[in-house]
């Protein structure tokens, strides 16, 4: 996988994404994959599935009290992994972070 801008990557067919989140204190993620649910547990797998030009958007957010970060890990990109951070404060206490895993046509 490659990352080709911020939060947007570039895949194979079949190719597997890892996210891997580690919050502070009481906080708790949600990740929503594609516009589904798909809970907090962490690392979170998916594959990317489709033809060229298919997209898989993945949706992380963060519960917590201000002051409370995420920090997030999305493996393996270009040989390594590529990382954010999710930061509740007062003027965005839930915030959400968007990614976008985007598959090449073979």
């Amino acid at each position: 996988m490659q990352r080709v801008d911020i939060r947007r990557y570039t895949g194979s067919t079949g190719e597997t994404a890892t996210i891997t989140t580690q919050v502070t204190g009481s906080a708790a993620v949600k990740f929503v994959l594609n516009g589904q649910d798909k809970g907090g547990v962490s690392p979170f797998t998916f594959k990317l599935q489709g033809k060229g030009g298919d997209t898989s958007d993945l949706s992380i957010a963060l519960f917590g009290d201000v002051g409370a970060q995420c920090k997030v890990s999305i493996t393996t990109v270009g040989g390594g992994e590529d990382r954010d951070v999710l930061l509740s404060t007062q003027h965005d206490p839930f915030p959400v972070h968007d990614y976008e895993f985007v598959t090449l046509a073979v």
